[in-house]
């Protein structure tokens, strides 16, 4: 596992191909914040959220999200300040 308690990808242009892609974030198990803001991010993958028993901020605030699924929202008590204004939600 990564030892990283905070990780910013603001504004990088990051989208959800790349997200599933590339960044496997169960390695990170002591994650506290992930900033993902004003990014390109359509749909999270799925069970995005299972590792993260340690998380207290998720800003997806300024992205493309139609939905938030119910594969994502399982651990959803975990967080304290979730951000998920100006998507696309419905």
């Amino acid at each position: 596992s990564i030892n990283l308690a905070k990780i910013f990808l603001k504004n990088t242009n990051l989208n959800s191909s790349l997200l599933e892609a590339y960044f496997h974030f169960e390695l990170f198990q002591n994650l506290k914040h992930l900033d993902l803001s004003d990014n390109r991010i359509e749909y999270l993958p799925k069970n995005f959220l299972k590792y993260r028993s340690n998380i207290d901020l998720l800003n997806l605030k300024g992205n493309f999200l139609k939905k938030f699924s119910d594969a994502n929202t399982n651990n959803i008590k975990i967080i304290r300040n979730l951000d998920l204004s100006y998507n696309r939600l419905s």
